[in-house]
């Protein structure tokens, strides 16, 4: 869902250590790390293709950004590091969502925007309405062009490349976080 929150909690491999004491577990825990999807944009609204295209929150997207500070508030969670996609509906959606929760664990923290969690690129896709791509194409032709690891709409790009643009944003800047056993949060979007 649309700022919905996501936990991914990461932990080395324990199974081999079964022998292990609780307390080596602990110092063995790795960071968290947080992704908010923006919330609804006007593309979302009017149900077509934003990919690249900058858009804004609507209203109920701010609304959305609200409630997932709000939710990271009750959680008591306070970031080590903040990641943001360039793209203007994610940024209004850290943005509210950092004022809600007032979640740095410093007033320092920069929060840092990185082009490789942009939204994937729908080439001439952009812009053009949903319903009507998927009657012209069929439902299958559809999801075969947008879902599939080696497809991609005309000029657009395929998800085997969204996902190696994420994969080296994750590992460059998120695992180090991790490592150091800090929280990061990542607002981006649905195919990242």
């Amino acid at each position: 869902e649309n700022g919905a929150i996501e936990v991914a909690d990461q932990f080395q491999d324990a199974a081999a250590t079964s022998a292990t004491s609780q307390t080596e577990l602990n110092a063995e825990k790795l960071g968290l790390v947080y992704f908010i999807r923006h919330g609804e944009s006007t593309s979302n609204e009017r149900n077509i293709f934003a990919g690249v295209l900058d858009v804004d929150l609507t209203s109920f997207g701010r609304l959305q950004a609200r409630q997932a500070g709000s939710d990271l508030k009750k959680k008591g969670t306070k970031f080590d590091a903040v990641y943001v996609s360039h793209m203007r509906r994610a940024r209004q959606t850290c943005e509210i969502a950092l004022a809600e929760s007032q979640a740095l664990n410093s007033p320092d923290i920069p929060v840092q925007i990185d082009h490789r969690i942009s939204e994937k690129s729908f080439g001439i896709f952009a812009g053009r309405n949903l319903n009507l791509l998927r009657l012209a194409l069929g439902y299958e032709g559809f999801e075969e062009m947008l879902h599939s690891h080696n497809e991609a709409p005309p000029a657009g790009e395929k998800i085997a490349q969204v996902y190696a643009r994420a994969a080296r944003f994750y590992e460059d800047k998120v695992v180090p976080h991790l490592e150091r056993g800090e929280t990061v949060l990542v607002v981006c979007h649905q195919y990242v």
